[in-house]
């Protein structure tokens, strides 16, 4: 019996047109279902039994498309949410409803066609993803998020959705020709795919994620490939322009049409770049893969050929008064140079694979958009197997270009990440790093129309939603005229743990204030109360965890984890960057140093700090917050009003002498004043 073994997956999204994506196991007939709707709605699965519900229908699964089909729905209504069944059958007149992990429904929503965007716009993007080496519950939390925000439209999978050079050995099977690789390491688990029945075969270990399958059939996907989709680091030896190396390219470009591209708006054949467009915002996807060369000489070096690169400029200069424009690359526009803030490109160094490795074609491009004084672009990108964000620009505009990095989705992140420093150098322009971090992860831009902006400090009485209500943006670099525009960070639990711009006006820094540890490790035991007043707090005004003590290459994610199993709200956790800054005497330096970097690169507006030494209410005070420190210590706390003892030894516990302050002693109006001095300062900063 025939019956679905990939997919569902939704592509080709448009305001009134979809496609859903499928792979059955033999010969046989797909068709789909639909009715408007939402998966909440409960008579949706009414309206699905009915006879008329049956709106497309597949070509037959064949051998020679590895029994890939697609089904096309069209004549939609515009911003419009649907429900969808997926029916299988052998012979095309007895059909059974496909079933995926207990799951039988998918469900989107088309996109709208007004001229603005009238209420809220997310997508999300991430890349690399190997679940033979790194566990699949990253696509878990993708679904939790998808089913909590209605506003999240679709995906971008921005490459190496598969990696064809490193297949499991014992998944091989008798398909296709297969490669040994040269490294030992990787010769005893993998084999390098080299036909089309090798990489056909890549794709259906790989696309068995049940995890991945579940996600991606309730969120529709736009795709870019990258290297591991033909080979590691494909391009680089000039593999492009190898005639002995074009028939396993031509192989590779067959499965991803067939697997991939065919999710993408159409384009002509043999071209992977593409251009949508969604109300006034605008994208322009990338291929930095199949036509890039890096010879010895910098000019000759190519990551997008003469007709990719001419039509990129002239996107951007068409479309510059558009409020955003979004770049989709599959590797960054900035990106690692150095490690503790000590360059060792030796250890570090991935700069031939990435934009960095391509100075003059990078260059032209700022150039582009500097010299014509474009605005809102934005270069979403991923591929690094780390997180960061960065912005780009001149001494008068210093954010004219914003780099936001996702990745992995499913791969290995190694420590060493958390400690690696942005300092990319671009000739006439400055990088900006704004935040790194390692550990699987997926981004989401969140596209906001500026009137549902809420009041930015809650009147007194009033609890303020953190996450449903955030503080209005300051003028600046992620707003324009309509829209204010974030990158949020996602963990495996669909727990957001950073925000770009922020809207915290807390910093917490989490040893020996949470707990009586240092460190905290797993055996730490959180003050009393401590969970429950922290939630309370972040609600109302959001909370920045920080960390600066010495330790030896702690993993961010084991204090994420820590926070987690104790009942703490999931926020950002800032991590020492500099191996100077290990040193005790350095601690109340970097503090001021992080603190300020929060305000005036990552625009958090932070107004109150909890820490536990002298060194933190001076690192407070210099950036004009208040500050609650936790010490009985004999060592006086700086003479000042604004400067708060908690007293470990009280009668009422820690966190009840922290949530007495906040309320009785600080109270609503002083914070409302202070946040607006904060904004102040910070667009003074910005002009």
């Amino acid at each position: 019996m025939v019956v679905l073994s990939h997919g569902p997956h939704i592509g080709r999204l448009t305001t009134h047109s979809a496609r859903i994506w499928l792979r059955l196991s033999g010969p046989g007939t797909a068709r789909v279902r639909l009715t408007p709707g939402t998966l909440a709605d409960s008579g949706a699965a009414a309206a699905l039994a009915d006879p008329e519900a049956v709106v497309a229908t597949s070509a037959p699964a064949a051998t020679d498309s590895d029994y890939v089909v697609t089904c096309d729905l069209s004549d939609l209504t515009p911003d419009t949410g649907y429900v969808y069944q997926v029916e299988v059958s052998e012979d095309g007149q007895h059909f059974t409803t496909c079933d995926v992990g207990g799951r039988s429904t998918g469900g989107f929503s088309t996109l709208p066609d007004t001229p603005h965007l009238t209420r809220e716009l997310v997508f999300g993007f991430g890349s690399c993803i190997h679940p033979y080496r790194r566990d699949d519950r990253l696509f878990d939390g993708i679904d939790v998020l998808t089913a909590r925000e209605p506003a999240l439209r679709f995906m971008f999978l921005m490459g190496d959705q598969v990696y064809a050079d490193l297949m499991p050995k014992e998944l091989i099977g008798a398909d296709g020709a297969w490669h040994t690789p040269y490294s030992w390491r990787k010769a005893r688990k993998y084999r390098e795919a080299l036909d089309k029945g090798a990489y056909r075969r890549v794709y259906r270990a790989f696309w068995a994620s049940l995890s991945m399958r579940r996600a991606l059939m309730r969120l529709p996907a736009f795709t870019t490939l990258d290297d591991h989709e033909i080979a590691d680091d494909w391009g680089i030896a000039g593999e492009n322009r190898d005639a002995s190396s074009q028939a396993r390219k031509d192989a590779a470009l067959s499965a991803y049409e067939l697997y991939q591209h065919c999710l993408n708006p159409e384009t002509p054949a043999g071209r992977y770049w593409f251009e949508f467009r969604i109300a006034d915002i605008g994208f322009f996807v990338l291929d930095t893969r199949t036509a890039r060369h890096w010879p010895g000489e910098e000019a000759d070096k190519v990551l997008l050929d003469h007709d990719q690169m001419e039509a990129l400029e002239t996107w951007l200069l068409a479309n510059r008064d558009l409020p955003a424009k979004f770049i989709i690359s599959s590797v960054p526009l900035v990106h690692i140079s150095s490690i503790f803030g000590v360059s060792i490109p030796p250890l570090i160094s991935a700069t031939r694979d990435q934009w960095t490795g391509f100075k003059v074609q990078r260059k032209r491009l700022i150039d582009t958009i500097v010299e014509a004084d474009i605005t809102g672009v934005y270069v979403i990108s991923g591929d690094v197997h780390m997180s960061h964000v960065a912005a780009i620009g001149t001494e008068r505009q210093p954010d004219k270009i914003h780099s936001f990095t996702a990745s992995p989705l499913v791969q290995e992140s190694p420590i060493i990440h958390e400690y690696v420093a942005l300092k990319e150098k671009i000739s006439g322009y400055q990088v900006k790093p704004i935040f790194k971090g390692a550990g699987t992860n997926f981004g989401i831009v969140r596209i906001r129309p500026r009137a549902e902006q809420a009041a930015p400090v809650a009147a007194p009485g009033q609890d303020l939603g953190h996450h449903d209500q955030p503080s209005p943006k300051t003028e600046g670099p992620t707003t324009s005229g309509l829209y204010d525009i974030s990158c949020e960070l996602h963990d495996r639990f669909g727990e957001r743990y950073f925000e770009y711009p922020g809207t915290a006006h807390i910093v917490l820094d989490v040893d020996r204030t949470l707990s009586t540890s240092s460190v905290l490790r797993s055996s730490s035991i959180p003050y009393l109360n401590a969970a429950t007043i922290v939630n309370h707090l972040h609600s109302r005004y959001g909370i920045v965890y920080l960390t600066a003590r010495p330790r030896l290459l702690p993993h961010i994610g084991l204090v994420r984890a820590w926070l987690r199993d104790h009942g703490f709200p999931a926020s950002q956790v800032i991590m020492l960057m500099n191996l100077l800054d290990l040193l005790p005497w350095r601690h109340g330096i970097y503090k001021k140093k992080m603190l300020t970097h929060m305000i005036e690169h990552q625009r958090h507006t932070p107004v109150l700090g909890i820490g536990d030494r002298i060194t933190d209410a001076e690192a407070y005070l210099a950036n004009d917050m208040f500050a609650l420190i936790i010490n009985d210590d004999d060592e006086p706390l700086p003479d000042h009003e604004d400067v708060y003892r908690i007293s470990p030894s009280a009668e009422r516990t820690v966190w009840d002498q922290i949530h007495d302050v906040v309320r009785d002693k600080i109270g609503d109006q002083r914070m409302r004043e202070r946040v607006a001095a904060q904004q102040a300062k910070f667009a003074r900063t910005a002009r």
